[in-house]
């Protein structure tokens, strides 16, 4: 799969926050919110104020976009 990014899929941390989604993505802070709030778009809630995105389940979903 090629990188949907400046990042390898391998640099990517294995769970991060809607910031670093929206760096890995090159998006806005707020538009990496948006797509964390998609119903196709699978997250960890930690609590109710602290979503996490695993990084297999980023590199699922962006297979799924191009495909």
């Amino acid at each position: 799969m090629a990188s949907h990014s400046q990042f390898a899929v391998s640099d990517w941390p294995p769970l991060f926050d809607c910031k670093k989604l929206a760096e890995i993505l090159g998006v806005s802070v707020s538009a990496a919110r948006e797509i964390m709030r998609r119903e196709d778009f699978r997250v960890t809630i930690i609590s109710p104020r602290r979503h996490r995105i695993r990084r297999e389940d980023l590199q699922a979903w962006l297979e799924k976009q191009s495909g």
